[in-house]
């Protein structure tokens, strides 16, 4: 099962994130900022990160560096609903800094959800021929 980090400092829409990602076949940790995930993700496997930008101490473009620097191949879906800049430079400095995808706040959890089924899929695919039963591969 994936596993998705929200970072999220509004409580509730980090609730309401982490109860429709597990609904959904993931694993899901929180951290309400971007000192703490890193605290996190550096003793846990993370597929997703998901994290706002705007926070106090450790804002989501700098935590979106350090996931790159430090841990390339997790995908990172940004989010935003302002700060000193609008909403979209903010996004925008984010994709370039590496975010796979980003988002405005207020969100569409549809479309969130969606937007991380293509980036994590909670079912890998299934092969037969690669089936393993007490550690051996067994032929489909």
């Amino acid at each position: 099962m994936p596993s998705v980090l929200i970072v999220e400092t509004d409580r509730d829409l980090r609730t309401i994130l982490q109860r429709y990602l597990a609904l959904s076949g993931y694993n899901v940790v929180t951290a309400d900022g971007g000192r703490e995930a890193l605290r996190v993700i550096g003793g846990r496997f993370i597929n997703l990160v998901i994290t706002t930008l705007v926070m106090e101490d450790f804002d989501g473009i700098e935590l979106i560096q350090s996931l790159r620097a430090g841990h390339p191949r997790v995908k990172i879906i940004a989010i935003s609903g302002g700060g000193l800049l609008p909403p979209a430079a903010n996004l925008a400095a984010a994709r370039m800094l590496g975010a796979d995808a980003s988002f405005s706040k207020p969100l569409s959890i549809p479309d969130l959800l969606q937007t991380v089924r293509q980036l994590v899929s909670p079912f890998p695919s299934y092969s037969p021929e690669r089936r393993r039963v007490e550690g051996s591969v067994v032929p489909g």
